[in-house]
């Protein structure tokens, strides 16, 4: 997916909308990290006790906690 095209998904985000001050250079600058993971229903995100070392994003379906 283009830079742009996700950094206005990002800016969506309640999240990322709510930092006003981040310019459209920075939006594309964060976008560039992202990482997309497809997942399979009933596919889990994490365990207990697991680190937590990523941000997730869910773009379409749903998650349980």
């Amino acid at each position: 997916m283009a830079l742009d095209k996700l950094s206005v998904l990002i800016k969506q985000v309640k999240f990322f909308r709510d930092m006003n001050d981040l310019s459209r250079s920075d939006m594309r600058d964060l976008a560039s990290h992202f990482k997309f993971e497809f997942k399979r229903g009933m596919d889990y995100v994490m365990h207990i006790g697991d680190y937590g070392d990523k941000f997730y994003i869910v773009l379409r379906g749903v998650l349980s906690v």
